[in-house]
């Protein structure tokens, strides 16, 4: 007979616990013991049917970050800087003519192979697929490869 009264206490746990949020197994079983002390008429039961069995603790979610809100003011300033920025470089950068003097430098310093290649490394194949952010770059480049000199040919027999 306990066996099914046990059965019975269970059943009685599981619908009292089923309204109640966040039970673990523990507690039910708890409550199905509650339930069956009282079915067997135990006066030294620990947890009375009436009382229900304290919830566990809910388990604390952590707190999300909160993004600082920008002003308005703070945008625009920080809008004005960047095109402040931009006309600078754009004011520092050099002008199309100023590269195609370079590219015929290099032309000239018969270095069509390193102003190919200089074009690449930019990502473009001529002067109007180079970006202009990118003229600066290019143009240093340029002159520095202007300033390296060819190495000196050295004729045969000369070093024997």
């Amino acid at each position: 007979m306990p066996v099914a009264t046990r059965a019975v206490a269970l059943q009685e746990a599981i619908k009292y616990s089923a309204s109640a949020d966040r039970l673990t197994v523990e507690d039910v079983l708890a409550r199905a013991e509650a339930f069956h002390q009282f079915i067997m008429r135990d006066e030294a039961a620990s947890v009375p049917p009436a009382q229900p069995v304290a919830a566990a603790a809910p388990k604390a979610e952590k707190p999300k970050a909160v993004k600082p809100r920008v002003t308005e003011d703070e945008l625009a300033a920080k809008a004005m800087a960047e095109a402040r920025a931009k006309a600078e470089a754009e004011q520092d950068a050099p002008s199309t003519e100023e590269i195609t003097q370079v590219i015929e430098a290099l032309l000239d310093a018969n270095k069509k192979d390193e102003a190919v290649a200089l074009f690449k490394y930019h990502g473009a194949k001529s002067l109007s697929s180079l970006p202009k952010d990118k003229y600066g770059e290019f143009v240093k480049a340029a002159k520095s490869l202007l300033a390296q000199k060819a190495a000196p040919a050295t004729e045969p027999g000369l070093l024997d």
